[in-house]
């Protein structure tokens, strides 16, 4: 009996350890590129950071020789038009990209560029663009922070006197929801206009209201509401705080979140002890367990295709990320060691997952790169970062 358990336990460690998850469209294989001299006598920020873009991906080699590559890309500037050039080198195919006018917000335009290259080459959706929001500590009140992939576009949401939490942001990338703490007791869910920067009431209540995410129009949030004994899922909407309730249950219940299906949403709910993941059918209110591992589980992470998803899983003290299919036929631990990882996003690409870790005094931001599980750090702060969201 002893033997049969230790033979049980190294062949579940080898299915996991060696395990190379198979994502829709990976790009395995890197792409060289070579990129030329740059001689414009303006526009070397943009340059630079385009540069320093693509140098961070694994999928992207830069070779010392145009003859050595698969692209070249060439960048230079006329008048206040910002030009790149990306050649395939083998078969000598080109296209170019305008930025126009691309002296202002650069960082943007750096970004914006380094997709449309990206997306070129390796023929999946860029991640530059990406928009992260997260909760934070600022002199003594957590306030909402947004900020771009590279940490360099930095912004505070809100100037709350009391604490704000668990901002989601839009498919669109327009709004993001929040959770403020009312003076007294009780909580607000409040929707920022990114475009705008209005900031406005959805509803107030002295329950816990926790929003959980957008649905796929961008129409209406999910959240949770808890009174301390019922947890009541609903979706609202942004339009006329019209709520609509889809799911109640006496188990605590957290994280609503879209799946790849339409009419399907995931959330966590402490039904059978311990945190797991299950789906409701909206139409039916068929609900589903689909989480297998018996652990602490939560913050569902879905991809596009609706293949796999992605969630932090708590043992032995530690927070690592764990990715499965939906079926739970795959199953793989995606990050190892004493480092504590939060709420993975992965990312549209379905390439990368974005997560962080943090201390008592700084955090930091993760790009985790799913096939080479090769960790890489985008920005650091130098506070407790809480409930990031990301598209």
């Amino acid at each position: 009996m002893k033997y049969l358990k230790y033979l049980i336990f190294v062949l579940l460690f080898v299915s996991i350890s060696g395990f190379k998850i198979e994502i829709t469209n990976p790009n395995l294989r890197p792409f060289r590129l070579f990129i030329d001299e740059f001689r414009a006598k303006h526009g070397e920020k943009i340059y630079s950071q385009v540069v320093s873009n693509l140098k961070m991906l694994p999928n992207i080699v830069f070779s010392n020789t145009r003859d050595a590559a698969d692209y070249e890309v060439s960048m230079n500037t006329e008048a206040d038009t910002f030009n790149a050039i990306l050649t395939n080198v083998k078969t000598g195919e080109f296209f170019t990209f305008k930025l126009k006018p691309f002296a202002t917000d650069i960082i943007s335009n750096a970004n914006l560029l380094s997709d449309k290259l990206y997306e070129k080459i390796t023929q999946t959706k860029g991640i530059f663009s990406t928009k992260i929001v997260f909760s934070m500590n600022w002199k003594g009140v957590r306030q909402i922070f947004l900020t771009d992939i590279t940490g360099k576009m930095f912004k505070k949401l809100t100037n709350n006197k009391s604490d704000s939490i668990a901002p989601k942001i839009s498919h669109n990338r327009r709004y993001v929801v929040y959770t403020q703490y009312l003076n007294g007791s009780g909580t607000a869910l409040r929707l920022i206009d990114l475009e705008t920067l209005e900031d406005k009431l959805l509803l107030s209540s002295k329950e816990i209201n926790l929003a959980g995410g957008f649905e796929k129009d961008d129409k209406s949030i999910l959240y949770v509401s808890f009174d301390g004994k019922v947890s009541r899922i609903y979706a609202l909407s942004i339009q006329d705080n019209h709520k609509n309730e889809l799911y109640r249950t006496r188990a605590r219940v957290v994280s609503p979140v879209t799946t790849f299906e339409v009419g399907r949403i995931a959330f966590v709910s402490d039904e059978y002890g311990s945190p797991q993941i299950f789906t409701l059918n909206i139409s039916d209110k068929k609900v589903q367990r689909v989480s297998q591992n018996p652990g602490y589980i939560t913050s569902p992470s879905f991809t596009v295709q609706g293949t796999h998803y992605a969630y932090i899983g708590q043992a032995n003290g530690n927070r690592n990320i764990y990715i499965t299919s939906l079926d739970g036929s795959d199953f793989v631990l995606l990050t190892h060691g004493k480092t504590n990882y939060e709420d993975p996003v992965w990312l549209e690409n379905e390439r990368f997952i974005l997560s962080y870790s943090f201390n008592k005094e700084s955090s930091k931001v993760i790009l985790i790169d799913i096939p080479t599980q090769q960790n890489i750090i985008l920005f650091s702060v130098p506070a407790k970062i809480s409930y990031m969201s990301a598209r």
